[in-house]
């Protein structure tokens, strides 16, 4: 039982970062973020998951405390709310995280070894388009078979796998000219906190 919601949680996981993905790289306005959103969708999802059984299983126990345990004196939504504003939170950090990483590893990289700038960029941008593509066409055929014999949820289902997974596709050939999936460089507060002055500033 435990490897089986191990499983449904990590594909919920997945499936998650891809869509995520696949919705960043669709639009032009988001394309910066199809790298470090996915990151964050795979902070959430577990989370959600738990909110979304809560509700799908709705019953007064939602509303009531628990009768043990460190938290007894809670009710069920108000830890599930904490739990979702902690994931949000973690989520946004992983996204800053990624965001330092593709500024500052690249430099680096290049001085230290001579690799190319844009190479750190490149490789997360092909595992990131291809695993979701992969996820993409997965997840919704698996739904086309799971509706086989209603007419309208196939077709629904595959046309958007098939623009979903032509999104990503679409995403593998922007790899000569990967910047406009770069990310924006950590705020300037942030980097004051972290190193006290900007490189703007020693300039």
């Amino acid at each position: 039982m435990l490897l089986l919601f191990l499983a449904i949680v990590a594909a919920v996981m997945l499936i998650a970062a891809a869509i995520t993905f696949t919705v960043c790289a669709a639009i032009p306005s988001l394309r910066r973020f199809a790298i470090t959103a996915p990151a964050g969708a795979l902070v959430i999802a577990p989370v959600l998951l738990v909110v979304g059984a809560q509700i799908a299983n709705f019953n007064q126990h939602f509303f009531l405390s628990q009768n043990e345990g460190p938290f007894r004196f809670f009710p069920f939504w108000a830890l599930e709310l904490t739990a979702l504003v902690l994931s949000i939170a973690l989520a946004c950090v992983v996204g800053l995280v990624c965001r330092a990483v593709l500024e500052y590893i690249p430099p680096f990289l290049n001085a230290t070894f001579g690799l190319q700038p844009l190479l750190l960029l490149q490789t997360v941008l092909f595992i990131g388009a291809l695993a979701s593509a992969i996820v993409d066409f997965s997840f919704f055929a698996a739904l086309v078979h799971g509706f086989a014999g209603q007419l309208l949820q196939v077709l629904l289902f595959g046309v958007v796998g098939v623009l979903s997974t032509g999104i990503c596709i679409h995403a593998l050939f922007q790899l000569r000219d990967p910047q406009r999936y770069s990310p924006q460089p950590l705020p300037q507060w942030i980097k004051r906190i972290l190193f006290g002055k900007t490189p703007q500033q020693e300039a």
